[in-house]
């Protein structure tokens, strides 16, 4: 990193245009596999048929550190070999993959959804383990915690507080992806994930989703434009390799800062602080690609990373608004054919296709003036 830029070992700007494929969170734990799709080199290579360069992989703590009941046939070292080789199958088809925490749960709770922090019980173990089995592939970034939802909506200044450095989570909060919680626990901090990673000897980027479910780092529709600096900004974990990214998300119509005014405006405060900032996450849900389109002209014109929600198969449901599977399924086929029962995937390939050849064309002239 240099400053509000990526750069790769030879020191030239990166921008990152990916997919999350979705499945290895969940998979193990249904008893069903290490993933929905194929988790092979064939996956990867038609990944990197559109033209994209990052991957996000979603993981599951229980899985990984085969605690908790899960299938023994998916979890523990099985299940750690299978991502290692998945990481591998994507850095072979010149992918970098970020390493999501995605599945968490306290306790000896079942890790099988979202929850607004990361666990002190399993976490930090899982992130010693994780940092460590990658920690000398430059190919791979960390993300310590998907979408933390701590205070919902309108998250306060003790909700960041909890963010950074951990608390007895009390309130118990009901949502669509997971349960009411019946009780209080102890909650990881990004200061203690980050402190663990660089504790096992990794030194790569590590992203760090904000509160409203990473949703609005700087406030901007939580409480108002921004008039010194964002809570995310503020609240930021200290990094001996100061290799810190701000992952934001953003979905129609769920999201709280999703339009470009907003865009504008939080980009416009973390990039003031110095950081980078990557789109872990994007779509819409309204059978319609308008949305994502209006977003990718928007980061294109900015320089912002993306990477599109979520490369997986929908060969059966016709799109309807609201429709998770039906909207934000890109595929038709784990091939790589776009759904035909949706906009999203087809509008994301030729938008991709339309980056590549602008991209052929500058090195061209540039060629051609040198």
């Amino acid at each position: 990193m240099r400053g509000t830029q990526l750069i790769d070992r030879s020191g030239n700007v990166v921008r990152l245009e990916g997919v999350d494929v979705s499945g290895t969170q969940s998979a193990c734990v249904a008893g069903t596999g290490f993933a929905t799709g194929p988790l092979d080199a064939s996956e990867a290579a038609a990944i990197a048929s559109w033209h994209m360069n990052a991957v996000r992989v979603p993981l599951n703590e229980d899985c990984w550190l085969g605690i908790n009941g899960v299938d023994p046939a998916y979890a523990g070292a099985g299940y750690q070999h299978a991502i290692e080789q998945w990481v591998a199958d994507l850095n072979g088809a010149g992918l970098l993959v970020i390493v999501d925490l995605d599945f968490v749960a306290p306790g000896s709770d079942l890790a099988k959804a979202e929850w607004p922090m990361a666990d002190e019980d399993h976490a930090p173990a899982f992130w010693s383990s994780v940092a460590a089995a990658f920690a000398s592939d430059p190919g791979v970034v960390f993300d310590p915690f998907n979408e933390p939802y701590l205070g919902g909506n309108h998250p306060t200044a003790a909700d960041w507080s909890c963010w950074l450095s951990g608390c007895v989570n009390a309130t118990p909060i009901a949502t669509t992806t997971a349960k009411a919680l019946p009780f209080g626990y102890r909650t990881a901090g990004m200061q203690q994930l980050v402190d663990v990673i660089r504790a096992a000897g990794a030194r790569q980027p590590i992203m760090l989703g904000g509160l409203n479910w990473s949703g609005d780092p700087c406030g901007v529709q939580d409480a108002g434009p921004p008039t010194t600096t964002c809570p995310e900004v503020r609240d930021l974990p200290s990094d001996p390799q100061h290799q810190l990214i701000v992952d934001f998300h953003t979905f129609l119509p769920n999201s709280a800062c999703k339009t470009p005014a907003c865009w504008t405006a939080m980009a416009a405060s973390i990039e003031k602080a110095g950081l980078p900032v990557v789109t872990g996450e994007f779509g819409e849900k309204d059978c319609s690609a308008a949305f994502i389109d209006a977003y990718m002209s928007w980061a294109d014109s900015e320089g912002i990373s993306y990477l599109a929600w979520t490369w997986s198969v929908n060969s059966s449901q016709p799109c309807t608004v609201g429709n998770g599977r039906s909207n934000h399924y890109l595929l038709q086929s784990w091939a790589g054919q776009p759904s035909t029962l949706a906009p999203d995937g087809q509008a994301y390939q030729a938008h991709l296709q339309q980056l590549y050849e602008q991209l052929l064309n500058r090195t061209w002239r540039a060629r051609l003036e040198w």
